[in-house]
């Protein structure tokens, strides 16, 4: 393929002569284009905090603040004591607010989880002057034990109830509102689950606003919609409330394995938007998840949704309300852009045509050439190559300095914001570097359009697959291309002039506004292991960018790329000056006690490779590592443990209520108690029973065929003190064992009292992540 190296009239930006001119042009263009960039991040901020002396029809989060730390002095498991004077908490703040309360118990159970429960769903009920169908704010108030629950989801329950109290000494509504505050919804939404199948309120639902929180701080997103979503983002644009939102996470969120409360509601048929804080992840199921540390204005910021939005819906009709999907955005949080995934095509063909008309003017004016174009394409391939590949090695590297960084959940690092700027420093220079290379050898023409071509496949494939996301690669590319072809269009171009490279960079501003919100909250999201992976999209952005460098580089050639990597460097020495671990950034360990009552033996275990400066005290020299089948519910991998002292703790217990014979086969009737009161149970039939039914509180299960668990298992959440009932159909010949295991979350006091404190710089691992630490588990067989 022939190769001409690019002359002056092939030049996108000609020389001028005058080497500092173009690099101040150049220089200054950039600078303007970091500013967009330092706004459009400052944009994804949480509004100010509202005090209690803002008028009373306001969302005031010093007044939730109050309703916050009562329900955040221990962390509340379903099931524990604490979790019970939660409720009996909101029950009294619910009744002072005037409305009438109601706990909906239910016996739960999800067969695709193996889980059952006995839940306890808070609901209350504002009634409406006209209603239509109801709008539900839902936040589910049980923790996970390794947390208090500030964020998650404290957050949403006192936000819920601060809504609640403003609507009443406001205008009323037409529409009921539903306040639910569910139970179980860290042990797979069985909460949800359970008002979804059998409350008598779930029929009159007409919206669903569901609260979430994956960190400790900054602003909210609405990152989850129902389908047949037009209405509800045309409402939550009318709305006036400051939104961050787009249709990129709606596509991205679908292809995750996450769940919320909302994705039981969707599954139900449901309307429904889904909105969370996620800044702070390392906060995320930790101790440190407490009142002190939580970010007051994400607050603010989801009850600024939640009232906006309940006064908005609560006076428009919701019955029935449907409407195709829409592809949505927002703009720097002032206003949604939003429009049906009908037009999707219609503006996919419209850039086609547009990029194809540049391509031909440029080639007819000289301006590139085809053989240029790919080797422009493929440079731009080998810098996204280049700069994922560097983040990885110099991740590896650093992983191999600071090992202790694997033991924090998810693998994200307290300071993960040095990290992700460093990364970005680092692309930017990588990818400097090569364009400089390449510009040796193809013209700035060739590489521009090169990189408009990724552009141009990522949007037919975004069209394609993913239609929410096709407003990520259409509005940027159509800018860009507007831009670029006024100054085609001339047939003699001698001078680069400073009205082509302002418009130039004025045309990168609306992919800068696009991508940054979504580079910023990946780079929240992900693992800081994970972050080569956003620097594709990095890459990607700075393509519009290749003329501006190109000028820097005509005076000072090298002077991007070196600036970009020695701050690059500054920002990995600081997290690596940061990598230690202290109160306010504790280091997760794991311990656990296991008893077996039937040999009354028991052992301290731990999921961690060594013991640390506290375990050791329990794990001592000599400590094995392996398997522990006879003392946890089915479980894979090996663990640390050493004996323990026998703690005299009572064994949970399977009576045997009922048995008889029917159609040659044997049922029998069992009552599984915990006497010790444990929030959680586990049953499994040990392997060599034939079992062909089973029910728990008369709600039949699903046998494991095929899965790794044995053929009957099963975990029950919160049972009640009585214990709860499983019956089994089995052969009339063969003998039944039955292995039950109770988990509580605490170690033994009384032998914690003869042990050294835990520092306060170490903190158990995040639950379910991990859910063994800081538990107690005693497991017996029986046989029937």
């Amino acid at each position: 393929m022939a190769r001409v190296i690019a002359t002056d009239q092939a030049l996108l930006f000609p020389p001028l002569g005058v080497p500092e001119r173009h690099f101040a042009r150049g220089f200054f263009a950039i600078v303007f284009v970091t500013i967009v960039v330092v706004v459009a991040v400052y944009q994804m901020r949480p509004p100010a905090a509202v005090l209690a002396s803002a008028p009373a029809a306001d969302f005031s989060s010093d007044r939730a603040m109050k309703q916050l730390r009562p329900i955040t002095v221990t962390p509340h498991p379903m099931g524990s004591v604490p979790h019970t004077r939660v409720r009996e908490y909101l029950l009294q703040q619910l009744t002072a607010l005037g409305l009438k309360p109601e706990v909906h118990r239910a016996e739960m159970l999800d067969p695709k989880i193996d889980a059952a429960a006995t839940v306890y769903n808070v609901v209350a009920r504002l009634k409406g002057t006209d209603n239509s169908k109801a709008i539900m704010l839902v936040g589910h108030y049980d923790s996970v034990p390794t947390s208090f629950g500030a964020s998650d989801d404290g957050s949403a329950v006192v936000a819920i109830l601060e809504v609640l109290r403003a609507i009443q000494v406001s205008a009323p509504l037409k529409n009921d509102v539903i306040c639910l505050l569910s139970d179980g919804e860290e042990a797979g939404s069985l909460g949800a689950k359970a008002f979804a199948e059998s409350d008598p309120w779930a029929k009159d639902v007409g919206l669903v606003l569901n609260f979430e929180a994956r960190g400790n701080g900054g602003g909210s997103v609405m990152f989850e919609s129902s389908d047949q979503n037009g209405w509800l983002i045309r409402g939550l644009a009318k709305s006036g409330v400051k939104v961050l939102t787009n249709s990129f996470l709606q596509e991205i969120y679908k292809a995750m394995p996450n769940d919320t409360d909302l994705t039981v509601f969707k599954q139900a048929g449901y309307s429904g938007l889904n909105f969370a804080f996620i800044n702070g992840h390392t906060h995320y199921h930790s101790l440190t998840d407490n009142f002190e540390q939580i970010d007051e204005r994400s607050l603010q910021h989801q009850g600024s949704y939640a009232l906006t939005l309940t006064r908005y819906f609560g006076n428009v009709s919701l019955e029935g309300q449907q409407e195709r999907n829409a592809v949505y955005f927002d703009v720097l949080g002032a206003k949604v852009i939003s429009y049906s995934e009908i037009w999707v095509v219609p503006i996919t063909a419209l850039i086609l045509l547009l990029f194809i008309a540049v391509v031909v003017i440029g080639y007819r004016r000289g301006r590139w050439n085809l053989s240029g174009i790919t080797y422009g394409f493929l440079a731009i391939l080998l810098a996204m190559i280049a700069t994922s590949g560097g983040a990885i090695l110099i991740w590896t590297i650093v992983s191999k300095i600071h090992p202790t960084y694997k033991l924090l959940l998810q693998g994200v690092t307290y300071n993960a914001s040095l990290y992700a700027i460093a990364f970005i420093l680092l692309s930017v220079s990588i990818f400097a570097s090569l364009l400089l290379a390449f510009l040796k050898k193809i013209s700035v023409g060739d590489l521009t359009v090169g990189g408009l071509l990724w552009w141009v496949l990522l949007l037919v494939l975004a069209t394609i697959h993913l239609p929410g996301a096709s407003y990520l690669f259409a509005w940027p590319l159509l800018f860009t291309l507007l831009g670029l072809l006024p100054f085609l269009l001339p047939k003699q171009r001698q001078t680069t002039s400073g009205k082509e490279v302002a418009t130039r960079a004025v045309c990168a501003v609306p992919g800068i506004i696009l991508f940054i919100p979504v580079i910023y909250l990946l780079l929240q999201a992900l693992p800081t292991s994970a972050m080569a992976a956003v620097m594709f999209l990095v890459v990607l952005l700075l393509t519009f960018l290749v003329p501006q460098i190109h000028l820097m580089a005509s005076w000072k050639k090298w002077s991007l790329p070196v600036a970009a990597a020695a701050a690059s460097l500054i920002f990995f020495f600081a997290g690596s000056f940061t990598a230690g671990f202290d109160r306010a950034h504790p280091r997760p360990e794991n311990l656990f006690y296991c008893l077996n009552a039937d040999d009354n033996t028991a052992v301290w275990a731990s999921t961690d490779e060594k013991p640390d400066e506290w375990t050791n005290q329990f794990l001592r020299p000599g400590y094995q590592n392996g398997v522990l089948p006879q003392y946890l519910p089915p479980s894979e991998g090996d663990f640390l443990n050493s004996p323990a002292p026998v703690v005299s703790l009572s064994a949970p217990t399977v009576a045997l209520l009922e048995e008889k014979l029917s159609n040659g086969r044997r049922s029998l009737r069992l009552r599984v108690v915990s006497p010790r009161l444990a929030p959680f149970i586990s049953v499994q039939v040990e392997q060599g029973a034939n079992i062909f039914g089973a029910t728990v509180n008369q709600k039949r299960l699903e046998l494991n065929e095929g899965k790794s668990r044995p053929r009957l298992f099963v975990a029950y959440y919160a049972p009640p003190a009585e214990g709860f009932e499983l019956t089994l159909e089995t052969e009339p010949a063969r003998p039944v064992t039955i292995r039950v295991v109770d988990h509580s979350f605490e170690l033994p006091k009384k032998l914690l009292d003869s042990a050294q404190p835990r520092p306060d710089y170490v903190t158990p691992t995040p639950y379910p992540y991990n859910p063994f630490g800081d538990s107690t588990f005693v497991s017996k067989n029986y046989t029937f």
